[in-house]
This record gives structure tokens, sequence and C-alpha cells, in this order.
């Protein structure tokens, strides 16, 4: 090779190395030094995501179907707020501050669902009450008023009062006395509505009783008291929501949970759905309702990130506004920052490992895809399409038909297949299986090609092995596009995008055996290896 030629590409490495791994590692140690961002900061955060599930069965009259929706807050993050339903509705904002969702409509029959998903990130409220305040003149309001369910103008509670807190007893001495009766009434669980008396009289209550009682207490001692209503978040299926009570304290108000022994506290994954003497969900008496809420924990980025991100210019963050206007959300912009990560992660999968995928990049296009459904559901709507294309193959192929009408129509069979899944899906209540419709089109034809032509060439055995393959393809995406660690770091150094192109031309240059053709060609190897 010629000097020049030589000199030609160690130039062009070194540029390479300069331009794709120097200026974003440089980039990326000025910004840690910069001190606008703490290591603590970039620690992802827990998070939940919920989906209410509400079903219910008309029998041909008009419907009615309420529920309260989390309304965002200073310790209360919620993102990615969505509710699927073929019932007309809207989301009202009433003056107490509640949210809730409305859905009305008139000669309803059959199954119907409302699914409301949103992924809520609340911080624990600590506070702490000076012992040496004193009981603060007796507040005016409906928070201080008795009512029917909270008697605290009842003789009963005032003969309480009196015997928890003595005379001249400081603010702190009686929210600790009051606070204390009640979280020492043993828990029970009661369907319904408990009101103070009730639970006073049985010495016993569920969480309603116990904060109706509380809040009849501090009401009669002059305290403005709310109840809240919420859920508590752990992962799984349930079908019990949770009450607790604020008190005002001066200008917060001050959160207690007699039911799980939280006194001026509330847990990270408590989540306030409403506040006053509600209920959870309101609907006609005509229809059959059921309801269940699905929790799942993960992670996600601080609110202090994205803070210092609009504070430095070199943070995609400090140009939010921008992307708001193009019609770019916070989770789109996230899945387009990871989009070339999840694509170095198919090139090694396919140019190091061998694995083979229909198309170039179909699993990274699926697993994008599969974002509005979910990971599991969209595995399983890209396998029922492949069986119910093989399905309607074997009979168009009967048809003798060239090779572009026979595309065409395994494509029309695809569509309908996932209309179909859809209608399946909402007639059992599968409501997030109608979201099949957002799946492109151009996916659904590169696949019924790809698909269609393995099985001409090489037979059923190796388009199985190309599907599963393209499964596997489909997870290692998903898992990189919706990983809140590569999320954050991304988000907080774009220019890292550059590296992941500096290994992207490292493979491009591969000239080794893949992985798969260790083992294909092992016996060749084993005797090469020994001669």
């Amino acid at each position: 090779m010629p000097s020049s030629q030589k000199l030609r590409r160690v130039g062009s490495s070194l540029a390479i190395l300069l331009v794709f791994l120097v200026l974003p590692a440089g980039l990326f140690f000025f910004k840690l030094s910069s001190g606008n961002y703490q290591l603590a900061t970039l620690i992802p955060a827990e998070s939940y995501g919920v989906t209410t599930s509400l079903h219910v069965t008309g029998h041909g009259d008009s419907l009615l179907v309420e529920t309260f929706l989390p309304i965002a807050g200073n310790s209360l993050t919620i993102e990615d707020e969505r509710i699927r339903t073929d019932l007309p509705g809207r989301i009202e904002v009433r003056p107490d501050g509640n949210r809730v969702g409305v859905w009305t409509a008139n000669e309803v029959s059959g199954n119907h669902t409302i699914e409301i998903d949103y992924v809520a990130r609340s911080q624990a409220l600590r506070f702490e009450i000076d012992p040496e305040l004193p009981i603060p003149p007796a507040g005016t309001g409906a928070d201080v008023e008795a009512t029917r369910d909270i008697q605290s103008d009842a003789p009963e509670v005032a003969e309480l009062l009196d015997r928890l807190v003595p005379e001249g007893a400081g603010l702190e001495v009686a929210l600790r006395s009051i606070y204390g009766y009640c979280d020492s009434l043993p828990t029970v669980s009661f369907k319904g509505t408990t009101d103070a008396l009730t639970a006073l009289r049985l010495g016993e209550a569920s969480c309603n009783g116990k904060s109706r009682l509380f809040a009849a207490l501090t009401r009669r001692l002059g305290l403005p008291t709310r109840l809240v209503g919420g859920l508590i978040l752990h992962s799984g299926s349930k079908k019990t929501s949770h009450q607790w009570v604020e008190v005002q304290v001066g200008p917060y108000w001050v959160p207690f949970c007699p039911t799980n022994h939280y006194f001026a506290f509330r847990p990270a994954n408590y989540l306030p759905l409403y506040r006053g003497d509600e209920v959870l969900f309101r609907y006609t008496r005509d229809v059959n309702f059921d309801y269940r809420f699905d929790i799942t924990k993960h992670l996600s980025i601080r609110p202090e990130l994205i803070a210092a991100g609009a504070r430095d210019p070199l943070n995609l963050m400090s140009v939010w506004d921008t992307f708001v206007r193009a019609g770019i959300s916070i989770g789109m912009l996230k899945v387009l920052l990871t989009v070339p990560l999840a694509a170095l992660v198919l090139v090694l999968l396919r140019n190091v490992f061998g694995l083979r995928t229909f198309g170039t990049f179909l699993p990274l296009l699926m697993a994008i895809a599969a974002r509005e459904v979910g990971l599991l559901w969209g595995l399983v709507l890209f396998a029922l399409l492949i069986a119910f294309i093989s399905v309607v193959r074997m009979g168009v192929i009967r048809l003798h038909l060239l090779h572009l009408p026979q595309m065409a129509v395994l494509l029309t069979a695809s569509v309908v297949g996932l209309l179909l899944f859809g209608f399946v899906g909402i007639k059992s209540g599968r409501i997030e299986l109608a979201n099949v419709g957002l799946f492109p089109i151009a996916i659904l034809a590169i696949t019924t090609e790809r698909f269609s032509t393995m099985i001409e060439e090489s037979g059923w055995s190796s388009a199985l092995k190309m599907s599963a393959g393209t499964l596997v393809g489909i997870v290692a995406c998903h898992l990189v596009i919706h990983s809140a660690a590569f999320q954050i770091v991304f988000l907080s150094f774009p220019e890292l995008i550059l590296v992941v192109v500096f290994c992207d031309i490292w493979i491009g240059r591969w000239t080794g055996l893949r992985a798969t053709e260790y083992w294909r060609f092992r016996h060749v190897l084993r005797e090469y290896t020994h001669a």
C-alpha cells in the first residue's frame, strides 16, 4: 500500500476518533465538572405505571360512569396519561380542585371498558410540628363543619376529645393524642362507608372509618381537616383503594394515616386521587360495574435532573419548548434518543452473534410500535399475525397468483387480522388490543413479504427460526428503548450518540466469524485446530 494511502487511512481513523469518541467524552466530563449535574440525580427514581380498568355492561338504558383522576402537584408528577374507551366522555376540573372523568351515553348495551393509564411519581412528604405551637383559634369553612359521616358536633366525640386532649395542651400534643387513639383501634375491612360515630362505638374501623373519626376529633378542636382518597402503589393487581387525612397547620396541609401508622408523613407510594369525603366511583344503578387497578413499578427520570438540564445550554431539555412546539412529547423524545442505541444492539445481535431477523431493522420498528400496547401484547400480536398470515397463505398459494398480487392479498389479510384482534380485545375487556391499529402498515408489509418469501425459498423451518430471531430482537430493542437508565444518560448527555456511531463504525469493520458460525462450523474448526 502506498505511503500516501496509509497516511490518508491513519488521518481518517484519527478524525473518526476525534469526532466520535474524544469530543463526546470531553463534553461528558465537562458537564459533570460544571456542577449542574449531581451523581445522585442520575440515578433513576421509582415510579409506577397505573392502569384503572372500569368494566360496565349496559342493558339498553342510559349510562353514567364517573371516577377521579390524579392531580399533578409539587409532590406528584403524572406523565403519559391516556384514556381508552369506546364511550363518549370528558374530563372536568371541579371547584374543589378534583379532576373527574365522566362518561355518559344513551341506550347502552353490551360490555364496555374504560382504561385509564398514567405514570405516577410521588415524593414522600414529612412535616415537623413545632412542640411550642399553640392550638390556633377555630377555623371556618367546610373543612371544620360537621357532616353526616363526620359528626364532629356529636356529644360522644366531644367527650372523647376532652379525655384525649388536656386543657392547655399545644398543637403537637393534641394531634399526637388524637392520632394515637385512632391508630390504636383495630383495623378491619368494612365494605361501604363507615362514619365517625360507628368507628367510635365499635372500637374498630376500616381506613375510611379511622380517617373520619380522626377528622371529627380535629374538626371538633377547630382544625381544618379533609379526607384524601387514593391508592397505595405496590406492583400487582388489586381492587382496594385507601383513605387518609390532611390537617391544615399554618399554610400547609399535613398528612396523617392512622391506619398504616404515619404521623405527619405521607410515603412516596401514596397516590392521592381526590380530596374531600367522596367515593372513588359513581355509576348508574342499572348497569353491571366492576373495576381493577393494575400497578407496575419501574424507574424514571428524576425531576431534579430535568430542572438541571433546563439550565444547561448543552442539554436537550434547555430547548424543550422547541420540541413541544414541534409536537414531540417527552415520552417520544426519550424513545428517539434511545433508538440509535437500540439499533447498535440489533447490529451486535446480527453482525456479531449471527441472529437472523425479518428485515434489517424490523425488530426495532416493531419495538417502537409495541410501545402503545406493551411488550407482551406486542409479541403476542406479532406471533398471531405470523400464524394468521401462514393460514391465509396456504389458501392463496393455490390460486397461483403472481408475486405482487399475492403480497397485496397477504397485506390485506394482515390489516384484517389486526382489526379482528382489536375487535376481539374490546369485546373481551382487553381494550389495549384496540391499539393494534397503531402498528405501521409498512411494518406489516415487510413482515408479510419476508415471511412468505422465506417459506418459498427455505421452507417452514427457516421461516419459523427467523420469526423466533425477530422476537428476540424485538425484546432486546424494547428493553433498551424503555430503559430509564439509558433515557437519563441520553437526555443529559446527547453527545454520547456520537459514541454509538463510533461503535457502529467499529462493528462495520468486523471481519471475524459470527458466534452462531462458530457453532455451525464447529467440526471444521475442530479439524483445523488439530491439523
